[in-house]
């Protein structure tokens, strides 16, 4: 029988859960622990990619984002590949609102 996902945290947009994130409303977006720290190369500079890519979502409220995404890692350390260098979610946090500008 299959898992269901249980909510360690959630705010007006996001849910935390055992598995990962899952965006609340509008829409269903799910990103798995594993993938939280999944990076890509962004103007010649190597930046987390789900705040870059979930920030292009008119829907999306980027704090709501960006508290629930900064809560998920933290609380999947150890699912997910490496550890989480904070300046570089920083920046990623700052190039995602540059891009909302």
């Amino acid at each position: 029988m299959p898992r269901r996902a249980s909510t360690i945290f959630q705010n007006e947009q996001w849910q935390v859960t055992n598995f990962g994130m899952i965006s609340r409303s509008p829409y269903r977006w799910q990103i798995d622990a594993d993938q939280l720290l999944a990076t890509d190369n962004y103007d010649g500079t190597e930046l987390y990619d789900w705040p870059l890519h979930i920030i292009t979502r008119r829907w999306v409220k980027p704090d709501l984002f960006f508290e629930a995404f900064e809560l998920a890692i933290d609380i999947h350390h150890g699912r997910y590949s490496g550890d989480v260098d904070r300046d570089l979610l920083r920046t990623s946090f700052d190039q995602a609102r540059r891009r909302l500008q």
